[in-house]
């Protein structure tokens, strides 16, 4: 199973997807998939579950957080999340990450 991030490297039905393929091969129920999954999510997303004002204890909740909160429903949300996650990396000049966010930002 891939670790999911919120940055857009590993897309969330395909996070998703994955989950509920080993919880269904495996027979994990609904808290044991949600403590497997938690343990998957790296950087934005773990972030994002753990600062949640009720944490879930469901799978279904847990997808159902992240879902409305990484899942773009068109390209101005996507743009949205790239800028809200965008880090500046220490190789990164900063007229190349000025010009990320002037396009980010349109």
């Amino acid at each position: 199973m891939q670790d999911f991030q919120g940055d857009g490297t590993v897309k969330l039905d395909t996070f998703s997807g994955q989950v509920d393929e080993v919880a269904k091969f495996y027979h994990w129920n609904e808290l044991e998939t949600c403590c497997q999954a938690c343990a998957h999510l790296r950087g934005t997303a773990l972030a994002y579950v753990w600062c949640a004002l009720f944490p879930p204890h469901t799978w279904e909740k847990l997808k159902a957080l992240l879902m409305k909160h990484f899942q773009p429903v068109d390209l101005t949300a996507k743009y949205k999340m790239q800028f809200r996650s965008h880090r500046r990396h220490q190789t990164e000049d900063i007229y190349t990450y000025v010009e990320l966010f002037s396009v980010l930002l349109i």
